[in-house]
């Protein structure tokens, strides 16, 4: 019998590095900051980096990197995330609804299928804290962790928040294209 995961997302590969990605900063976060380092010399002077042909845009420049690093170097290490496959069906299924919906309405999130409570409900059972980070137009599980972490033009930097958690013990991912 194929394994339940495969026939919900075509890419496994790109999800399992996306885990990878953020444990990595989140277990060896002095390894992240180093990371972070050499992407920060890759930062053209119109403050954009391209990796593997995929270019993105900070609107805070060298600066962001900056904090990060500096925040990184100052945390203590995490527990990895475990990728759980109620999680995955949950981000799954919002992604099919973004699909349909060509994106997100966040005046529409609450009280509708997008509603991250109610999926939560019908793939598993939960408690404690939880949360969901979406990102549009990044396809590289690195730059999207990076994403993530950087916080590139948020001042409360709430993504990052989300990765070092240290409530937070399991993940799910699903990663697809909007037909747009």
């Amino acid at each position: 019998m194929e394994n339940k995961k495969n026939s919900l997302n075509l890419n496994l590969d790109v999800n399992s590095k996306i885990i990878e990605e953020i444990n990595l900063a989140r277990t060896n976060p002095a390894e992240y900051a180093a990371k972070l380092e050499r992407f920060s010399t890759k930062l053209t002077k119109k403050n954009r980096i391209i990796l593997e042909n995929e270019e993105m845009y900070f609107h805070e420049g060298l600066s962001i990197f900056d904090e990060t690093i500096q925040f990184l170097l100052d945390i203590s290490p995490l527990s990895p995330l475990e990728n759980i496959e109620g999680l995955d069906e949950s981000a799954y299924e919002l992604l099919n609804v973004m699909k349909i919906e060509e994106g997100l309405n966040k005046e529409e999130y609450h009280n509708s299928t997008f509603d991250l409570e109610k999926r939560l409900d019908h793939f598993g059972v939960f408690f404690g804290e939880y949360s969901e980070l979406i990102t549009y137009g990044i396809k590289n599980p690195e730059l999207i962790v990076l994403n993530f972490i950087l916080c590139d033009g948020d001042k409360s930097r709430s993504d990052r928040k989300v990765i070092f958690n240290e409530l937070f013990n399991f993940a799910g991912i699903s990663t697809g294209t909007l037909p747009s």
